[in-house]
């Protein structure tokens, strides 16, 4: 989990809130991270869905992919914040480049105003809201 937060300068969200994130992060690493043999390569959310609906929940594991499973249907964006940073390992620069690039692909108008789909403070607002989320889900 070290190293996938940007400087404290693009970040607007209050330390507490960070470290409270932080906190959360390593513990769904923890419980969910190291549910997954080899993060997938390319066509990863396919392959994701595919082990989502056929892996079978243990009891270390139920609490916690209960919660994924329900992020990923209902806030799949949050969800795929958090696979990249908690499965993959990357940084929210990166996660920030592919959700840009994705929505230019999927050709997402802009949003008034905005030279940009998202920024990194957008990625780690879903990261902290995916963290929520699942730490009220599990």
């Amino acid at each position: 989990m070290r190293g996938i937060l940007p400087s404290v300068a693009e970040i607007p969200f209050p330390p507490p809130v960070l470290a409270e994130a932080m906190r959360d992060a390593t513990i769904l690493t923890e419980e969910w991270g190291t549910a997954f043999p080899d993060p997938p390569k390319a066509g990863w959310l396919d392959d994701l869905n595919g082990w989502l609906k056929d892996q079978p929940i243990t009891p270390d594991y139920a609490r916690t992919s209960r919660a994924m499973k329900k992020l990923h249907e209902t806030h799949p964006r949050s969800y795929e914040v958090l696979y990249r940073a908690i499965v993959v390992g990357e940084r929210f620069e990166e996660t920030t480049k592919w959700l840009n690039d994705r929505a230019k692909r999927n050709r997402i108008p802009l949003p008034a105003g905005s030279t940009e789909h998202y920024r990194i403070k957008d990625t780690v607002a879903l990261f902290i809201a995916g963290l929520s989320f699942v730490r009220s889900h599990s």
